[in-house]
């Protein structure tokens, strides 16, 4: 994707990137060969050591979990909950 969209960075859920990844039993390394995204990143993302991440990453990890982009962030209106 390209556009005001992809260079935004949005807020990750680290419990939901793990979930999904799991729920698919993959392993870090396999979702790093199926979207290039490396497995360093993955896990900082899993673990809440990097809280952020771009569109273009999100919506790569979506496609292969089977979810969209929104599963995998954290909502304005979840932060006012």
């Amino acid at each position: 994707m390209s556009g005001p969209a992809s260079d935004i960075d949005y807020r990750t859920n680290p419990r939901a990137l793990k979930w999904w990844r799991l729920k698919n039993h993959y392993s870090q390394r396999d979702v790093e060969e199926q979207t290039g995204v490396s497995y360093t990143t993955i896990s900082r993302l899993e673990n809440g050591h990097r809280t952020r991440a771009r569109f273009g990453t999100l919506e790569k990890l979506a496609q292969v979990y089977g979810c969209t982009v929104e599963d995998l962030i954290v909502l304005s209106s979840q932060l006012l909950a």
